[in-house]
């Protein structure tokens, strides 16, 4: 779920830069998908200099979008963010028997939250040990944990999941880790894969591709005839692990997330564990470790919620929060498939006259902010480029020969000038 600046004004796609297309009327006509362009205010023209402009973006279904237009000198800032690599989030702590009798008591603390910063939770897992082998006490722990998580959000017509109680022989974070680590593989096991959310079984440890090397993991027919699997209703927010050493690992979903517009989300979970022992009270932990801090903010599945979301908050009806969200199809610009480069976000004064006059009611100016997502880091340094000339104007670029009081008779290196004060110009001291 994503939460947005109240001054994020709109979001635009550029796969690339309408170059051919220099005026509004042309881009309407001819532009490809996905491509945007900048125009100076008239629409007949790119920017050349200081002055009005605004931006055309075409989506994936041909309409064309065009941005508010903006006074070039109101705009207070235009920067570039840079795609971050993608780094799930879970924590992991690895459970050991020692000291454990039966009917100790288990126990995972966890802080997180689910919808927004303003959403916290807390809250305590217990599990009562039937058992003092590592294994079974962590699959049992893994048990009440993943009833406890699915509780939290399905009340009824929970959709169901398999939980392997048996482990899986490895833990990775992506596909590209499992072929790095394919060398430590044992075909026919099964391990899981924290960015897909799925287990797979190693079909061929020395595959060249993840799909070579992985199947996905579909039939547990087997498993839960013999008990070493339980179907459970599925969590939400979290996925709950457990390998064969007796590592538990909780893992964060992207939607447990919050975004400000498209920065980056900070992980917000933490996770503690111990056992207390009946007899005494007395408390031992287990270490927990947590992993990961900032998902892909340019991954295409996360711009696609954006775009989906900004499109129902602000152009339905013209306004925010009116209508049904359903009655108006939607085609994003999005390619899921793709992983955008780079952001442009510009911020600029968005008042009515264009002055960047205080407001009378707020005593300050509306400040308004642009979104584009380029697949193209060059291209978001155009963008930029374009937006900084319409802001400013041009920068001029002259020599000092160029000025009608200088006189140079060469322009060799490290010339020295001096004033003549008959003729009131500038010229070579070499040449005196």
């Amino acid at each position: 779920m994503f939460n947005y600046d109240a001054s994020l004004k709109d979001f635009l796609i550029a796969d690339a830069i309408a170059s051919d297309e220099t005026t509004a009327a042309a881009f309407a006509s001819s532009a490809s998908a996905k491509e945007i362009q900048i125009f100076a205010e008239d629409g007949l023209t790119v920017p050349t200099g200081q002055g009005n402009f605004f931006f055309l973006s075409k989506k994936a279904d041909g309409t064309v979008v065009k941005s508010d237009t903006i006074y070039g000198p109101n705009v207070l800032r235009a920067h570039k963010t840079v795609a971050k690599t993608e780094m799930p989030e879970y924590n992991y702590f690895t459970v050991s028997n020692t000291g454990i009798a039966v009917g100790d008591l288990a126990e995972v603390s966890m802080k997180y939250w689910n919808h927004s910063v303003a959403d916290w939770k807390f809250k305590t897992i217990p599990y009562t040990t039937t058992s003092t082998t590592a294994l079974t006490i962590a699959a049992g722990l893994c048990v009440q944990i993943v009833r406890n998580l699915a509780q939290d959000y399905y009340f009824n017509n929970a959709p169901t999941f398999v939980f392997n109680k048996a482990g899986y022989a490895a833990v990775y974070e992506t596909e590209a880790a499992v072929i790095a680590g394919k060398a430590d593989l044992t075909n026919d096991t099964l391990i899981w894969v924290i960015a897909n959310h799925k287990p797979y079984t190693v079909a061929n440890k020395s595959g060249s591709t993840f799909a070579a090397i992985a199947t996905e993991k579909t039939n547990w027919a087997t498993e839960l005839g013999n008990g070493t699997a339980v179907s459970l209703s599925q969590p939400k927010y979290y996925d709950v692990v457990l390998t064969s050493g007796a590592v538990v690992y909780i893992v964060a979903k992207e939607i447990a997330r919050v975004a400000d517009k498209i920065e980056g989300e900070t992980a917000k979970t933490y996770v503690g564990a111990m056992w207390r022992d009946a007899s005494t009270d007395a408390i031992t932990e287990w270490t927990a470790t947590r992993v990961g801090e900032v998902r892909n903010p340019l991954a295409a599945k996360r711009l696609a919620q954006m775009e989906l979301s900004l499109d129902k908050k602000q152009r339905q009806y013209g306004t925010v929060g009116m209508g049904s969200f359903y009655e108006f199809p939607f085609t994003p610009s999005i390619s899921t498939a793709t992983t955008y480069a780079a952001s442009v976000e510009i911020d600029y004064i968005s008042s009515e006259n264009r002055s960047g006059l205080a407001r009378s009611i707020a005593n300050k100016p509306e400040q308004g902010t642009l979104i584009i997502a380029c697949v193209s880091a060059d291209n978001a340094d155009a963008l930029i480029a374009a937006v900084n000339l319409a802001k400013n104007g041009a920068v001029l670029d002259h020599t000092i020969a160029d000025h009608t009081d200088v006189t140079l008779t060469s322009l060799g290196n490290n010339e020295i000038l001096k004033y003549d004060s008959t003729s009131k110009e500038w010229e070579n001291a070499t040449d005196a």
